[in-house]
């Protein structure tokens, strides 16, 4: 089961367990921690198959398993597949890599994942519903550049915080002086993300201050979804900080509802500043000259033939880095 947003009550991912299903979790995502910090819960009778199954001349586990896996990623419980992902056969796995990055991105995502789960169930629930309610109210308040997709809970909805889907998926229109109000295109629904990721103040014309405020702060939304042809998506979610922030006074056991009264206005208006910024960028969507121009720039990042500038992207380089490291794997 894909588990990775984790927007879902923990007592669901137990009965999945019980019932023999395998489940993917992950620290980002929904707990705002760092990437790439994913992890796979096994029921105990498969972990159990696991470890006598190792002991077999048929072993099914894919050799070179331990070239992406290491023993201090697998639980003790599961010392067969430990020692079967050492290098060396020493018991105490003395020579076997390590994998530090996912180590760390794991202790900075557990803080947030232990603050959320220490807050009161009804709370959450009441506050995700509050929140979704009210980014809705915001989008639908700036129409027609702004159109809310409605999106069912599916089959699992009964399990979901809140009984809600606590990503707001939005359609982006603007006034096109051709062809009248239409929808965002995909292509341009990822130049959109980008503007909202920016200070772009200065790239549209004929703004008053308090739209050069608006148009300088940095918002960070859900990337681009096409859905069709004709209708792309951007999302705004729900973080686990989020509610964290918003309900800060439960962490620290006070009943000082005055204050968890302003810590959930914050929260709520940062919000409302990422909804009005996506309402003027569309309504300014074919200001000039700036606006032209900036288009231009941006489009050339995803051309297919650009080349990449990103470091993180060589794959020799990466390759040639690691292995300088001690006891580091041939591949990566």
């Amino acid at each position: 089961a894909d588990a990775c947003q984790f927007r879902c009550e923990a007592t669901y991912l137990k009965e999945l367990l019980d019932e023999g299903i395998v489940c993917l979790i992950t620290g980002s995502k929904f707990f705002s921690g760092p990437p790439f910090s994913g992890a796979v819960l096994l029921p105990t009778s498969m972990a159990a198959e696991i470890e006598s199954s190792i002991a077999r001349k048929d072993c099914p586990l894919a050799e070179g398993l331990d070239a992406y896996l290491t023993p201090y990623d697998v639980h003790p419980t599961m010392p067969k597949l430990q020692k079967f992902l050492a290098i060396s056969s020493q018991d105490k796995f003395k020579d076997a890599w390590a994998n530090p990055g996912l180590s760390l991105r794991w202790l900075c995502g557990v803080q947030g994942i232990e603050d959320f789960f220490s807050m009161p169930p009804d709370i959450v629930d009441g506050f995700v519903t509050r929140w979704v309610e009210h980014t809705k109210g915001l989008v639908r308040e700036c129409g027609p550049y702004l159109e809310v997709l409605s999106v069912g809970l599916g089959n699992d909805g009964h399990v979901m915080k809140g009984n809600k889907n606590s990503i707001v998926s939005i359609i982006p229109s603007v006034s096109d002086p051709l062809t009248g109000l239409r929808r965002l295109s995909a292509d341009e629904c990822k130049i959109y993300h980008q503007l909202m990721g920016k200070d772009c103040s200065s790239m549209f014309s004929n703004c008053t201050d308090e739209e050069k405020a608006i148009l300088s702060r940095t918002c960070m939304l859900g990337q681009t979804v096409k859905l069709s042809k004709s209708l792309s998506i951007l999302r705004i979610a729900l973080g686990a900080d989020m509610v964290n922030q918003a309900l800060a006074v439960y962490k620290l056991q006070t009943q000082d509802h005055i204050q968890m009264a302003f810590d959930i206005a914050r929260v709520m208006e940062v919000d409302q500043i990422v909804v009005r910024k996506m309402a003027l960028v569309n309504r300014k969507w074919f200001d000039r000259p700036q606006h032209v121009t900036l288009l231009s720039e941006i489009d050339t990042m995803f051309a297919p033939s650009a080349p990449s500038t990103s470091p993180c992207a060589d794959l020799n380089k990466i390759s040639a880095s690691l292995k300088t490291l001690a006891k580091a794997p041939d591949s990566c």
